[in-house]
């Protein structure tokens, strides 16, 4: 028995055997496939933004949706901090005071768990930014003004959070109620 030597092949085994698209469609899936689901994640944060209001007031009774961004823009580098904003317009029949949202939601769509405070006694703590003050500027000119007469006149209420970034805003005189962060 005489035994042949196999010819010598002019390619690598692997690329012979597996051929050259299904190499190329792995590398591209191995690519595309995370730049696919970034693209998905940030897809989905307009229409976040736009039904943000309508979750955190969701036991609250509202006629309109005056403003409403859950996920901020990254501007200009701003280390990461910007405004987001839930605004609301009530119905004329409003309760002069807050009513009680359940305290079990999550962190982002809180508003009010803590201790409401009448206006115009209500400041922003010593250390905290002024939230208000900051985000008011991303509103419209009619929802920041109405936003800074029930902070400033006598019938609404106001808190912030543990951290005091956070702001919860109730105003049965200007009809409005916010959540600003």
């Amino acid at each position: 028995m005489v035994w042949k030597r196999a010819p010598a092949r002019d390619k690598p085994l692997a690329v012979g055997t597996i051929g050259k698209g299904v190499l190329l469609g792995a590398l591209v899936g191995f690519v595309g496939l995370p730049v696919l689901l970034i693209g998905f994640y940030f897809a989905k944060i307009p229409f976040q933004n736009r039904d943000y209001a309508s979750q955190v007031f969701a036991e609250l009774p509202y006629d309109s949706v005056l403003a409403s961004r859950r996920w901020h823009p990254l501007r200009d580098g701003g280390g990461g901090w910007d405004c987001t904003f839930a605004v609301v317009h009530l119905p004329e029949v409003a309760p002069l005071v807050p009513p009680v949202l359940p305290a079990s939601r999550q962190w982002y769509l809180k508003w009010g768990p803590r201790d409401w405070v009448a206006t115009p006694g209500w400041a922003p703590c010593d250390n905290c930014r002024d939230a208000v003050a900051m985000c008011s500027g991303d509103l419209d000119a009619d929802t920041a003004a109405r936003l800074a007469r029930a902070l400033s006149e006598p019938g609404s209420w106001a808190q912030s959070d543990g951290a005091g970034e956070t702001v919860s805003i109730y105003s049965a005189p200007e009809r409005i109620a916010a959540r600003i962060r």
